[in-house]
């Protein structure tokens, strides 16, 4: 970036200059950030090569963006795009023909800091952020596209992070919703959470399991045939978000 930028010139340096820039992302310019990312992304394979080199290095980093996805607005040009880095980073390293990817220990090591680090993180976001909440699920998806089990693992672990059921079932609404192939073992288990959550009191909640079924239904219709009769029961509900 331009070393004449107005929002850097006015920075405060306490501690390290990195620091002091993320500690301050939430004021600088819309410009400033969507430049800067764009400068991060013209170096990634550097950055790839950085990471497979240190696991350390790739904790940092993620942690960086983490800061920008939970202190951008999602309405933002630099929030969409750190999405679209943080996305592409992912896809490359779960990329098994990649050829600056050392081994496929370095995939199996990041996808762990994943389900144990960044996935936590997600969570939060979506929890303090509705506003970013489909986003954040689109990111945890591609995270996790490359991999039935790890998709099912993530699905199972959502409440771990999330506790609230109506978070749960939220997500679960976005993440079948990015689906593009029928799975019969990943849409079985959206499946089972939805019968649930059927029968679950909030509003909400039947609404999110209704979700899921029509997009179950959307790819395999004959799959959900055995519980039309469940679907048409509630079907009478006199609150009007059952009925949309």
């Amino acid at each position: 970036m331009s070393g004449k930028d107005k929002d850097l010139q006015q920075l405060k340096i306490e501690g390290d200059l990195v620091t002091s820039f993320f500690d301050n992302v939430d004021r600088m310019a819309d410009t400033t950030l969507y430049a800067f990312i764009e400068d991060l992304k013209k170096d990634i394979d550097l950055i790839l090569l950085i990471l497979y080199n240190s696991t350390n290095e790739m904790i940092v980093f993620f942690t960086y963006l983490l800061i920008l996805l939970k202190k951008l607005n999602p309405i933002d040009h630099s929030f969409v795009n750190a999405m679209h880095m943080i996305k592409n980073l992912a896809r490359e390293i779960n990329d098994d023909n990649q050829n600056h990817q050392p081994s496929g220990t370095y995939q199996k090591d990041f996808n762990r800091f994943f389900m144990s680090h960044l996935l936590r993180n997600y969570c939060s976001i979506i929890t303090e952020s509705p506003s970013k909440r489909q986003h954040i699920c689109e990111l945890i998806y591609t995270h996790c596209s490359h991999d039935l089990q790890l998709r099912i693992k993530v699905v199972q672990t959502l409440k771990k992070f999330l506790k609230s059921d109506e978070l749960v079932y939220a997500c679960h609404a976005f993440l079948i919703s990015f689906e593009e192939v029928f799975n019969e073992q990943w849409f079985d288990v959206f499946l089972y959470y939805a019968l649930i959550g059927l029968s679950n009191p909030k509003n909400s909640i039947r609404v999110y399991s209704l979700n899921v079924l029509n997009t179950i239904a959307k790819h395999n219709a004959e799959s959900i045939l055995d519980i039309t009769d469940k679907i048409q029961a509630i079907s009478i509900e006199k609150h009007w978000e059952i009925k949309a």
